[in-house]
């Protein structure tokens, strides 16, 4: 987790190459609850109706949790911007 927190996109899949899930998405156009809730202290109300282009990625850690990635394009380079590390059995409302 703690590397992932640091590194760019590329170099992220580069290290950790199998990923759970890997999309890209705009920010204005999904809600943002479970695991991506944490995008709303990101991103004020008006910067969560922008066309703003995040790309989501999730791996299974070593402990066998799962770890969720959120990166911006941001001077063209994918940079995290929020991470989160969470046990499998973690359910969501």
């Amino acid at each position: 987790m703690k590397i992932l927190k640091q590194l760019p996109y590329p170099k992220a899949i580069k290290t950790c190459r199998t990923t759970i899930i890997n999309r890209e998405f705009i920010l204005n156009e999904v809600y943002l609850g479970g695991t991506s809730s944490g995008l709303r202290r990101i991103f004020s109300e008006e910067q969560q109706k922008l066309p703003i282009p995040i790309k989501f990625v999730s791996w299974e850690g070593k402990d066998g949790d799962y770890i969720d990635v959120w990166y911006q394009e941001i001077e063209n380079v994918w940079k995290p911007i929020h991470a989160l590390k969470f046990s499998k059995s973690t359910i969501y409302n």
